[in-house]
Protein backbone atom coordinates (compact mmCIF):
# COMPACT_ATOMS: atom_id res chain seq x y z
CA UNK A 1 0.00 0.00 0.00
CA UNK A 2 1.50 3.37 -1.08
CA UNK A 3 0.92 6.39 1.60
CA UNK A 4 0.27 9.57 0.46
CA UNK A 5 0.50 12.80 2.50
CA UNK A 6 -1.38 15.80 0.46
CA UNK A 7 -2.66 19.09 1.15
CA UNK A 8 -6.33 19.38 -1.05
CA UNK A 9 -7.83 22.61 -1.55
CA UNK A 10 -11.67 22.06 -3.24
CA UNK A 11 -12.02 25.22 -4.52
CA UNK A 12 -15.42 26.05 -6.43
CA UNK A 13 -13.01 26.99 -9.38
CA UNK A 14 -10.92 23.85 -9.35
CA UNK A 15 -8.89 21.68 -7.35
CA UNK A 16 -5.32 22.13 -6.00
CA UNK A 17 -3.07 19.23 -4.41
CA UNK A 18 -0.03 19.64 -3.03
CA UNK A 19 1.46 16.28 -2.54
CA UNK A 20 5.60 17.09 -1.62
CA UNK A 21 8.02 20.11 -2.80
CA UNK A 22 7.15 20.97 -6.04
CA UNK A 23 4.64 18.39 -6.47
CA UNK A 24 1.30 19.70 -7.56
CA UNK A 25 -1.88 19.22 -9.37
CA UNK A 26 -4.29 21.24 -10.72
CA UNK A 27 -8.00 20.51 -12.01
CA UNK A 28 -10.59 22.33 -13.35
CA UNK A 29 -13.54 22.12 -11.03
CA UNK A 30 -15.49 21.03 -13.57
CA UNK A 31 -17.57 17.76 -13.81
CA UNK A 32 -19.96 15.92 -16.42
CA UNK A 33 -21.93 13.42 -15.12
CA UNK A 34 -22.03 10.53 -19.02
CA UNK A 35 -23.84 7.43 -18.56
CA UNK A 36 -21.60 4.40 -18.88
CA UNK A 37 -21.26 3.12 -22.25
CA UNK A 38 -21.06 6.84 -23.57
CA UNK A 39 -17.67 6.34 -26.22
CA UNK A 40 -15.54 9.74 -25.70
CA UNK A 41 -14.70 11.25 -29.11
CA UNK A 42 -10.83 11.35 -29.54
CA UNK A 43 -8.80 11.95 -32.66
CA UNK A 44 -5.30 11.03 -32.98
CA UNK A 45 -2.92 9.59 -29.91
CA UNK A 46 -1.15 12.76 -29.23
CA UNK A 47 -3.78 12.94 -26.23
CA UNK A 48 -2.76 14.21 -22.36
CA UNK A 49 -4.11 12.54 -19.40
CA UNK A 50 -5.21 15.86 -17.66
CA UNK A 51 -7.44 16.32 -21.07
CA UNK A 52 -8.99 13.17 -21.12
CA UNK A 53 -9.95 12.26 -17.19
CA UNK A 54 -13.15 10.05 -17.37
CA UNK A 55 -13.31 8.16 -14.25
CA UNK A 56 -16.04 5.80 -12.67
CA UNK A 57 -15.94 6.47 -8.22
CA UNK A 58 -17.28 3.24 -6.85
CA UNK A 59 -18.18 4.02 -2.72
CA UNK A 60 -20.75 2.22 -1.24
CA UNK A 61 -20.99 4.35 1.82
CA UNK A 62 -21.40 7.85 -0.11
CA UNK A 63 -24.24 7.12 -2.32
CA UNK A 64 -24.18 10.40 -4.06
CA UNK A 65 -21.54 9.63 -5.65
CA UNK A 66 -21.29 5.70 -6.14
CA UNK A 67 -21.06 3.82 -9.66
CA UNK A 68 -21.53 7.16 -11.42
CA UNK A 69 -19.26 8.02 -14.50
CA UNK A 70 -17.62 11.57 -14.96
CA UNK A 71 -16.07 13.52 -17.39
CA UNK A 72 -13.46 15.45 -14.78
CA UNK A 73 -11.72 18.95 -15.55
CA UNK A 74 -10.51 20.09 -19.16
CA UNK A 75 -12.64 17.06 -20.49
CA UNK A 76 -16.21 18.37 -18.73
CA UNK A 77 -15.41 22.08 -19.68
CA UNK A 78 -18.01 23.58 -22.50
CA UNK A 79 -19.77 20.26 -22.45
CA UNK A 80 -22.61 21.36 -20.16
CA UNK A 81 -20.83 20.71 -17.04
CA UNK A 82 -22.60 21.04 -13.56
CA UNK A 83 -22.83 24.87 -12.51
CA UNK A 84 -22.56 25.08 -9.24
CA UNK A 85 -25.21 28.06 -7.35
CA UNK A 86 -22.97 29.88 -5.71
CA UNK A 87 -25.18 29.65 -2.42
CA UNK A 88 -24.00 25.78 -2.34
CA UNK A 89 -22.28 25.04 0.64
CA UNK A 90 -19.00 23.14 0.24
CA UNK A 91 -20.37 20.46 2.12
CA UNK A 92 -23.44 19.74 0.71
CA UNK A 93 -22.14 19.42 -2.83
CA UNK A 94 -20.30 15.83 -3.05
CA UNK A 95 -19.67 16.39 -6.95
CA UNK A 96 -16.83 18.74 -5.28
CA UNK A 97 -15.09 15.68 -4.50
CA UNK A 98 -15.05 14.06 -8.15
CA UNK A 99 -11.92 16.08 -9.29
CA UNK A 100 -10.31 15.62 -5.68
CA UNK A 101 -10.51 11.84 -5.65
CA UNK A 102 -9.64 11.94 -9.73
CA UNK A 103 -6.38 13.82 -8.37
CA UNK A 104 -5.25 11.33 -5.74
CA UNK A 105 -6.31 8.24 -8.29
CA UNK A 106 -3.34 9.77 -10.73
CA UNK A 107 -0.87 8.76 -7.76
CA UNK A 108 -1.07 5.80 -8.27
CA UNK A 109 1.88 3.55 -9.95
CA UNK A 110 0.19 0.85 -11.42
CA UNK A 111 -3.13 -0.54 -12.99
CA UNK A 112 -4.16 -1.98 -9.74
CA UNK A 113 -2.90 0.26 -6.59
CA UNK A 114 -3.74 1.03 -3.12
CA UNK A 115 -3.36 4.00 -1.91
CA UNK A 116 -3.79 5.23 1.64
CA UNK A 117 -4.07 8.67 1.41
CA UNK A 118 -3.82 11.50 4.66
CA UNK A 119 -5.35 14.73 3.36
CA UNK A 120 -5.96 17.88 5.35
CA UNK A 121 -8.26 19.59 3.40
CA UNK A 122 -10.00 23.01 3.50
CA UNK A 123 -13.73 23.79 4.52
CA UNK A 124 -14.62 27.58 4.26
CA UNK A 125 -14.89 29.51 7.27
CA UNK A 126 -18.63 29.79 7.47
CA UNK A 127 -19.08 26.19 7.55
CA UNK A 128 -16.12 24.89 9.54
CA UNK A 129 -17.58 26.53 12.36
CA UNK A 130 -20.60 24.82 12.59
CA UNK A 131 -18.90 22.13 14.28
CA UNK A 132 -21.61 19.72 13.99
CA UNK A 133 -22.03 19.45 10.56
CA UNK A 134 -18.17 19.65 9.91
CA UNK A 135 -17.83 16.30 11.92
CA UNK A 136 -20.57 15.13 10.00
CA UNK A 137 -19.24 15.97 6.55
CA UNK A 138 -15.78 14.55 7.77
CA UNK A 139 -16.94 11.05 8.94
CA UNK A 140 -19.72 10.88 5.61
CA UNK A 141 -16.35 11.36 3.15
CA UNK A 142 -14.09 9.16 4.93
CA UNK A 143 -14.08 5.58 3.77
CA UNK A 144 -12.72 3.31 1.03
CA UNK A 145 -13.07 4.23 -2.72
CA UNK A 146 -12.30 3.01 -6.10
CA UNK A 147 -10.86 5.06 -8.86
CA UNK A 148 -11.62 3.55 -12.54
CA UNK A 149 -10.27 5.24 -15.30
CA UNK A 150 -12.52 4.55 -18.48
CA UNK A 151 -11.12 6.28 -21.09
CA UNK A 152 -8.16 8.51 -19.77
CA UNK A 153 -4.93 8.47 -22.18
CA UNK A 154 -2.51 5.71 -21.30
CA UNK A 155 -4.76 4.80 -17.89
CA UNK A 156 -7.63 2.99 -19.45
CA UNK A 157 -9.41 0.15 -17.28
CA UNK A 158 -6.76 1.33 -13.82
CA UNK A 159 -8.44 0.83 -11.10
CA UNK A 160 -7.27 2.50 -7.69
CA UNK A 161 -8.25 1.80 -4.31
CA UNK A 162 -8.08 4.88 -2.19
CA UNK A 163 -8.44 5.00 2.05
CA UNK A 164 -8.95 7.98 2.31
CA UNK A 165 -8.54 9.27 5.68
CA UNK A 166 -9.29 13.52 5.39
CA UNK A 167 -8.21 16.30 8.25
CA UNK A 168 -10.82 19.58 7.97
CA UNK A 169 -9.37 22.99 8.01
CA UNK A 170 -10.29 26.14 7.83
CA UNK A 171 -9.80 27.71 4.66
CA UNK A 172 -7.30 30.99 5.43
CA UNK A 173 -6.20 29.83 8.91
CA UNK A 174 -3.24 28.16 7.72
CA UNK A 175 -1.57 30.54 5.76
CA UNK A 176 -1.08 32.70 8.79
CA UNK A 177 0.80 29.55 10.35
CA UNK A 178 2.54 29.03 6.86
CA UNK A 179 4.20 32.55 6.63
CA UNK A 180 5.14 31.93 10.50
CA UNK A 181 6.68 28.64 10.62
CA UNK A 182 9.39 26.23 8.93
CA UNK A 183 8.11 23.01 8.15
CA UNK A 184 8.71 21.55 11.45
CA UNK A 185 6.66 24.34 13.01
CA UNK A 186 9.41 26.47 14.07
CA UNK A 187 8.45 30.09 14.35
CA UNK A 188 11.13 32.37 11.81
CA UNK A 189 9.56 35.35 12.61
CA UNK A 190 10.45 36.32 16.02
CA UNK A 191 9.55 40.06 15.48
CA UNK A 192 5.71 38.64 15.60
CA UNK A 193 5.67 37.92 18.70
CA UNK A 194 2.85 39.09 20.74
CA UNK A 195 0.74 40.39 17.64
CA UNK A 196 -2.61 39.28 16.10
CA UNK A 197 -2.38 38.97 13.05
CA UNK A 198 -5.32 37.59 9.82
CA UNK A 199 -6.25 36.68 6.89
CA UNK A 200 -8.67 37.39 4.07
CA UNK A 201 -8.94 34.43 1.92
CA UNK A 202 -11.09 35.55 -1.26
CA UNK A 203 -12.57 32.38 -2.82
CA UNK A 204 -14.85 31.84 -5.67
CA UNK A 205 -18.14 31.40 -3.73
CA UNK A 206 -17.31 32.41 -0.28
CA UNK A 207 -14.96 34.83 1.69
CA UNK A 208 -13.39 33.63 4.75
CA UNK A 209 -11.54 36.15 7.52
CA UNK A 210 -8.93 34.05 9.99
CA UNK A 211 -7.26 35.29 13.19
CA UNK A 212 -5.14 34.06 15.66
CA UNK A 213 -5.03 36.26 19.01
CA UNK A 214 -1.49 37.71 20.34
CA UNK A 215 -0.82 34.15 21.58
CA UNK A 216 -0.88 33.16 18.32
CA UNK A 217 -3.48 30.90 19.29
CA UNK A 218 -6.97 30.76 16.80
CA UNK A 219 -9.17 32.85 18.37
CA UNK A 220 -12.75 32.04 17.11
CA UNK A 221 -14.30 35.08 18.03
CA UNK A 222 -12.26 36.96 15.35
CA UNK A 223 -13.33 34.37 12.20
CA UNK A 224 -16.02 34.85 10.32
CA UNK A 225 -17.28 34.37 6.87
CA UNK A 226 -20.15 35.10 4.09
CA UNK A 227 -21.14 33.49 0.40
CA UNK A 228 -19.62 36.32 -1.84
CA UNK A 229 -16.67 35.60 -4.24
CA UNK A 230 -14.89 35.63 -7.57
CA UNK A 231 -18.18 33.83 -8.71
CA UNK A 232 -20.65 36.43 -8.14
CA UNK A 233 -18.81 38.71 -10.87
CA UNK A 234 -17.92 36.19 -13.15
CA UNK A 235 -21.61 35.09 -13.39
CA UNK A 236 -22.62 39.20 -13.86
CA UNK A 237 -20.00 39.19 -16.75
CA UNK A 238 -21.64 36.07 -18.45
CA UNK A 239 -24.68 37.40 -18.45
CA UNK A 240 -23.71 40.21 -20.01
CA UNK A 241 -21.93 38.58 -22.74
CA UNK A 242 -24.98 36.50 -23.11
CA UNK A 243 -27.20 39.23 -23.97
CA UNK A 244 -25.17 41.18 -25.99
CA UNK A 245 -23.91 38.19 -28.08
CA UNK A 246 -26.43 35.17 -27.51
CA UNK A 247 -23.65 32.94 -26.02
CA UNK A 248 -23.67 31.62 -22.72
CA UNK A 249 -20.03 30.40 -22.09
CA UNK A 250 -19.13 28.41 -18.92
CA UNK A 251 -17.21 30.18 -15.89
CA UNK A 252 -13.95 28.13 -16.47
CA UNK A 253 -13.84 29.58 -20.30
CA UNK A 254 -14.68 33.08 -19.04
CA UNK A 255 -12.51 32.51 -16.51
CA UNK A 256 -9.88 31.75 -18.84
CA UNK A 257 -10.67 35.33 -21.12
CA UNK A 258 -10.04 37.53 -18.32
CA UNK A 259 -6.88 35.81 -16.76
CA UNK A 260 -4.77 34.42 -19.14
CA UNK A 261 -6.51 36.46 -22.84
CA UNK A 262 -6.32 40.14 -20.82
CA UNK A 263 -10.19 39.91 -21.67
CA UNK A 264 -10.02 39.70 -25.23
CA UNK A 265 -13.12 36.88 -26.04
CA UNK A 266 -12.83 35.15 -29.00
CA UNK A 267 -16.02 34.86 -31.44
CA UNK A 268 -15.13 33.43 -34.66
CA UNK A 269 -13.13 35.80 -36.35
CA UNK A 270 -13.55 38.78 -34.30
CA UNK A 271 -12.40 39.39 -30.98
CA UNK A 272 -13.76 41.44 -28.24
CA UNK A 273 -12.71 43.43 -25.55
CA UNK A 274 -14.51 42.85 -22.34
CA UNK A 275 -12.60 44.43 -20.11
CA UNK A 276 -15.18 47.48 -19.38
CA UNK A 277 -18.20 44.46 -18.72
CA UNK A 278 -15.40 42.48 -16.38
CA UNK A 279 -14.21 45.73 -14.43
CA UNK A 280 -17.90 46.68 -14.41
CA UNK A 281 -18.90 43.56 -12.11
CA UNK A 282 -15.70 43.13 -10.01
CA UNK A 283 -16.11 46.83 -9.16
CA UNK A 284 -19.79 45.99 -8.05
CA UNK A 285 -18.87 43.24 -6.14
CA UNK A 286 -15.75 44.35 -4.65
CA UNK A 287 -17.51 47.40 -2.99
CA UNK A 288 -20.00 44.70 -1.34
CA UNK A 289 -17.12 42.32 -0.58
CA UNK A 290 -15.34 45.63 1.17
CA UNK A 291 -18.40 46.17 3.34
CA UNK A 292 -18.46 42.51 4.51
CA UNK A 293 -15.28 42.72 5.50
CA UNK A 294 -14.96 46.08 7.18
CA UNK A 295 -18.34 44.93 9.48
CA UNK A 296 -16.05 42.21 10.59
CA UNK A 297 -12.84 43.91 10.82
CA UNK A 298 -14.33 46.94 12.70
CA UNK A 299 -15.03 44.61 16.17
CA UNK A 300 -13.02 45.92 18.67
CA UNK A 301 -11.23 42.64 18.95
CA UNK A 302 -10.31 42.46 15.40
CA UNK A 303 -9.14 46.31 15.27
CA UNK A 304 -6.19 45.60 17.33
CA UNK A 305 -5.15 42.66 14.70
CA UNK A 306 -1.30 44.14 13.11
CA UNK A 307 -2.21 42.53 9.48
CA UNK A 308 -3.96 41.14 7.34
CA UNK A 309 -2.94 38.44 4.34
CA UNK A 310 -4.66 38.64 1.24
CA UNK A 311 -4.97 35.48 -0.67
CA UNK A 312 -7.12 33.29 -2.81
CA UNK A 313 -8.06 33.03 -6.13
CA UNK A 314 -10.34 36.36 -5.71
CA UNK A 315 -7.30 38.47 -4.47
CA UNK A 316 -5.47 39.69 -6.99
CA UNK A 317 -9.11 40.15 -9.53
CA UNK A 318 -10.41 42.06 -6.55
CA UNK A 319 -7.25 43.64 -5.94
CA UNK A 320 -7.34 47.22 -7.75
CA UNK A 321 -10.99 47.83 -6.36
CA UNK A 322 -10.61 46.52 -2.42
CA UNK A 323 -7.08 48.02 -1.65
CA UNK A 324 -7.64 51.15 -1.69
CA UNK A 325 -11.35 51.15 0.00
CA UNK A 326 -10.18 48.34 2.87
CA UNK A 327 -6.82 50.37 3.88
CA UNK A 328 -8.17 53.70 3.86
CA UNK A 329 -10.37 52.50 6.76
CA UNK A 330 -8.79 49.60 8.52
CA UNK A 331 -5.91 50.43 10.97
CA UNK A 332 -4.52 47.17 10.38
CA UNK A 333 -1.81 46.15 7.48
CA UNK A 334 -3.15 44.52 4.06
CA UNK A 335 -0.34 42.32 2.64
CA UNK A 336 -1.42 40.71 -0.79
CA UNK A 337 1.10 37.41 -0.76
CA UNK A 338 1.94 36.93 -4.38
CA UNK A 339 1.09 39.15 -7.81
CA UNK A 340 1.24 36.23 -9.38
CA UNK A 341 -2.00 34.26 -10.34
CA UNK A 342 -0.59 30.88 -10.93
CA UNK A 343 0.61 30.83 -7.16
CA UNK A 344 -2.19 32.15 -5.41
CA UNK A 345 -4.50 29.65 -6.24
CA UNK A 346 -1.84 27.30 -4.33
CA UNK A 347 -1.73 29.34 -1.34
CA UNK A 348 -4.29 26.98 0.79
CA UNK A 349 -3.12 23.83 -0.57
CA UNK A 350 0.57 24.79 0.49
CA UNK A 351 -0.58 25.65 3.78
CA UNK A 352 -2.92 22.55 4.15
CA UNK A 353 -0.05 20.22 2.93
CA UNK A 354 2.19 21.66 5.45
CA UNK A 355 -0.60 21.37 8.05
CA UNK A 356 -0.55 16.96 6.81
CA UNK A 357 3.48 17.11 7.36
CA UNK A 358 3.06 18.68 10.58
CA UNK A 359 0.70 16.25 12.02
CA UNK A 360 2.84 13.11 10.52
CA UNK A 361 5.89 14.47 11.72
CA UNK A 362 4.32 14.41 15.33
CA UNK A 363 3.18 10.86 14.79
CA UNK A 364 6.42 9.68 13.44
CA UNK A 365 5.24 8.59 10.42
CA UNK A 366 7.26 10.87 8.07
CA UNK A 367 10.34 11.81 10.11
CA UNK A 368 13.18 10.89 7.63
CA UNK A 369 11.27 12.28 4.82
CA UNK A 370 11.01 16.15 6.90
CA UNK A 371 14.34 15.67 7.79
CA UNK A 372 15.39 15.73 4.25
CA UNK A 373 13.23 18.67 3.03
Amino acid sequence: MKIIFAGGDIGNDGMKLVLGIGNRLFIPNAVKEVAHGTERKSIGEDEKVLDTLDVIIRCTHLPELDGRRFWVGNLAVGKGEYQVSPDTKKRDNPLILVPLFTGLALQADKKEDDLHTQVTMGLPMEEFLEKNERKSFETRIKGDFEVEFVSTHRMEGWKVKIRFDPTLAPEGLGIILHQMTNQFGQNIKPEWKGQAMGCIDIGGFSTDISAIGSDHRPDADLCDGFQLGTISALDGVGEEINRLYKIKFPRHMLEETITKKNCQLQLGAKQIDITDIVDSNFRSVAHQIAQRVLEITRKPKAAMIHRYFVVGGGALKYEQFLENELQEKMYSELIWLTTDPEETVFLNAESFYRLAILKAYKANLLLPKIKEA
